[in-house]
């Protein structure tokens, strides 16, 4: 099924931010969790699509959705250890 996509990386791109610049991506969080709102204010079935974010972060939009009350689904993808160590 075709889902909206909420996506920092898109946002980012949509807006000219680098994925460094801090102080811009805090802005960028907001627009996506504002874009969830709508969604979740819609009982509307959407995606979150971020990587590498914080655990704080991930609270914060799991206590958001289920504030509405929403159906909420973790998919993760772990890279191999050799491999995080060198994005990281």
């Amino acid at each position: 099924a075709d889902m909206p996509v909420v996506s920092l990386d898109a946002l980012r791109q949509q807006h000219n931010i680098k994925p460094d610049d801090r102080d811009a991506n805090g802005w960028i969080a907001q627009l996506a969790k504002e874009q969830a709102r709508i969604y979740l204010r819609e009982h509307k079935s959407f995606v979150w699509n971020a990587t590498n974010i914080t655990k704080q972060m991930r609270n914060q939009l799991i206590a958001l959705f289920y504030r509405y009350q929403a159906k909420v689904t973790l998919v993760y993808i772990e890279v191999p250890y050799l491999q995080w160590k060198k994005q990281n």
